[in-house]
């Protein structure tokens, strides 16, 4: 089924089209960060690097290397605390 036969040529259409991925993606992952290690706070400093490392313009690799030092980081230092 066809819904759109023409290209899109308006500005505001294609902008949030552009970014629907992005939305999506990010409504599927971050909850799924903060239940994926045994804490929130580890969780939450996995997200952080993540966010810090991303706003920077790093790869991929090095974003997800990084967000998972710190919540192995962050889960010795928890663990070390209780």
């Amino acid at each position: 089924m066809l819904l759109i036969n023409r290209e899109i040529t308006n500005r505001f259409v294609l902008s949030f089209l552009h970014y629907i991925p992005y939305a999506t993606l990010s409504a599927m992952t971050v909850p799924a960060i903060f239940y994926a290690t045994s804490s929130p706070v580890t969780a939450a400093a996995g997200f952080v690097a993540a966010f810090i490392m991303s706003f920077f313009n790093r790869s991929l690799i090095s974003v997800a290397s990084v967000a998972c030092l710190a919540v192995f980081a962050a889960e010795i230092i928890v663990k070390q605390i209780i």
